[in-house]
């Protein structure tokens, strides 16, 4: 893993070395001579290109034939709004505690895709954790009081404000990662902030083993009434995370973002 690394590094280091570079000649450009955005691709025949257009594509997600680009840059663990069903095949699961046990890793942080105002834990088996933190459109997130728990606490959310994109103005978050000083063992797994409706939270530590909900799907579809349109819809929800006495669960689709607070008492 370590030699990948290094080389991964050496690559991005030389390409910007080279864009850098060629910024600073202020070399007339051909005008017959496309962009490298124009067609994209590595190996791209542009003088950019040429320079430091693999980085550029090593940042996409689709090559110019639309297929699959394999990178690190631009990978997801969701898929249409939710975590993906196929981390917990059984193939998918070995696969992945091999891959920590081989890499000693506990947990892997990342950003995309958008994952609504705070992170996204998703627990696998080993009290391994995968932890998305995108969250781009945080002031999309609806707040919405779930049927089957008459406790959950009713919020709503402020929404973009005057900011031109999805984030909004008040939500932000902080993920505070502690390890022990002689083994390097993830000792506890934080998060602080401030939700969409402007609430601030803090989690309880995430690697609680007491604590099995967390990070996983509820293993039942909850009720709510769609605010725009009047009707009940069942929606699958994901325990997000402790907060004091109360679970925050979310649902997705696409990059928008339902939550809901539940009691402690009525999601066991």
């Amino acid at each position: 893993f370590t030699e990948w690394l290094n080389l991964l590094n050496d690559f991005a280091s030389e390409q910007i070395a080279s864009w850098q570079q060629f910024g600073e000649t202020n070399k007339s450009r051909n005008a017959r001579e496309y962009f490298w955005a124009t067609k994209g691709g590595y190996s791209n025949k542009s003088s950019g290109g040429q320079l430091f257009g693999n980085l550029l594509q090593y940042g996409m997600n689709t090559l110019p034939d639309k297929s699959k680009n394999q990178s690190v840059v631009y990978n997801s663990w969701m898929k249409g709004g939710m975590p993906r069903k196929d981390l917990f095949t059984p193939n998918e699961q070995m696969k992945l505690e091999e891959l920590f046990a081989k890499e000693s890793l506990q947990l892997i942080l990342s950003g995309h895709q958008p994952v609504g105002d705070s992170p996204w834990p998703i627990q696998l088996s080993g009290n391994n954790w995968i932890l998305p933190c995108d969250t781009s459109f945080s002031g999309d997130v609806n707040w919405t009081k779930t049927l089957q728990c008459k406790s959950s606490t009713k919020k709503i959310g402020l929404g973009r404000g005057s900011r031109p994109n999805g984030r909004g103005e008040v939500a932000v978050s902080e993920t505070l990662i502690s390890f022990c000083q002689r083994t390097s063992k993830v000792k506890s797994v934080n998060i602080h902030g401030c939700l969409s409706d402007g609430s601030k939270y803090e989690t309880n530590n995430l690697l609680d083993v007491d604590d099995k909900q967390i990070g996983r799907p509820l293993l039942r579809e909850l009720s709510y009434t769609d605010k725009d349109t009047g009707e009940r819809r069942d929606m699958e929800f994901w325990v997000r995370a402790k907060i004091d006495q109360d679970y925050l669960l979310s649902a997705g689709k696409g990059f928008r973002v339902w939550n809901t607070l539940f009691d402690h008492n009525e999601l066991d």
